[in-house]
């Protein structure tokens, strides 16, 4: 997707690690280890992001009634 860099340079950022797919793109300029343990924070990260979204979705659509 042409619009996918956003949201993963902001991961990368975030966990500060380096994204690549050789010959495409480069995303984030970290040193972390991409591990396990990096997958969970992703995860972790993520499914906030997902929970904060969904609370001001709900509180705007009451705010409407």
């Amino acid at each position: 997707s042409p619009n996918a860099g956003w949201p993963m340079s902001a991961m990368a950022g975030i966990l500060g690690v380096k994204l690549e797919k050789v010959g495409h793109y480069r995303l984030g300029d970290g040193s972390a280890e991409l591990d396990a343990h990096t997958i969970v924070r992703s995860l972790r990260i993520m499914r906030s992001a997902s929970d904060v979204y969904v609370l001001w979705l709900v509180l705007g659509l009451q705010a409407r009634t």
